[in-house]
């Protein structure tokens, strides 16, 4: 899982989206709008990719769909049916099938004490790794993961409060990389 204080690597190519996202935004309003206002449309723009990293967004991944394993088989032996016959395939597709089948709905309690949006990219992350499952059944975690992370999001998941510190790293790092010397 993140620690804190660690970065990502994708921070910088995230900054300057969101930057470029200000300055149409910025650009393209009346004057009188307030910022707070612009850092919400920032925000709920539509943004390239999900900004985290694989390995992370893996490593979740992998929590979810076993915590959702747990559950099924919670549920069933609450039930007491038996599962369906599992020799044909191999475990860890069982766990995804069984995974898939009610996962949409309630994604595992592991987000449950993430902040709202950092959730919310992660519940998203989570349906498009269940679509992937769907569409090609032999496909790995990581793959279904890098896949999913890689499509079109429709708005950044950040809050607006962060908006302006991230501008101000970004342009921290423009005016530093103008002042060093040309090699």
């Amino acid at each position: 899982m993140k620690h804190n204080g660690s970065t990502s690597d994708h921070l910088a190519a995230r900054d300057a989206e969101i930057f470029r996202a200000f300055r149409e935004l910025y650009l393209s309003i009346s004057f009188d709008t307030p910022r707070e206002e612009i850092y919400r449309r920032v925000v709920e723009s539509p943004s390239t990719r999900l900004w985290v990293s694989e390995r992370h967004a893996t490593d979740v991944m992998s929590l979810l769909l076993r915590e959702r394993r747990r559950e099924v088989l919670r549920r069933r032996a609450a039930l007491d049916r038996p599962f369906p016959d599992e020799r044909r395939e191999s475990k860890r597709q069982a766990m995804i099938n069984r995974a898939i089948a009610g996962l949409k709905e309630n994604p595992a309690s592991i987000l449950d004490n993430m902040f709202p949006e950092r959730r919310a990219m992660y519940e998203e992350l989570y349906r498009r790794v269940c679509v992937q499952f769907e569409r090609e059944p032999g496909i790995t975690l990581t793959e279904a993961v890098f896949r999913s992370i890689h499509q079109p999001a429709d708005r950044f998941y950040l809050s607006p409060e962060s908006v302006p510190k991230i501008l101000l790293r970004h342009r921290l790092r423009q005016r530093s990389q103008n002042k060093q010397p040309a090699k």
